[in-house]
């Protein structure tokens, strides 16, 4: 699926090459999806929160680097 799933996004990126295509998570998706991100945004919210799943930012962050960075509020 990976494989199709990023064939389909340069697709999409030849056929709108002036939009910008958003890959809204699960973690499964993104890492899928890694070799074709150019940019990744990340949110943290304040507090304790429950979640079945989890990304090691670390490890996907690798290779990327923080272009921006501001105090949660």
């Amino acid at each position: 699926m990976a494989n199709n799933l990023n064939e389909k996004i340069l697709e999409l990126q030849s056929i709108y090459p002036s939009k910008h295509i958003w890959i809204i998570g699960g973690v499964n998706l993104l890492q899928q999806c890694k070799n074709v991100t150019d940019y990744a945004y990340i949110t943290h919210r304040k507090g304790s929160h429950f979640s079945d799943t989890r990304i090691d930012l670390g490890n996907y962050m690798k290779g990327m680097r923080i272009t921006s960075s501001r105090p949660s509020t």
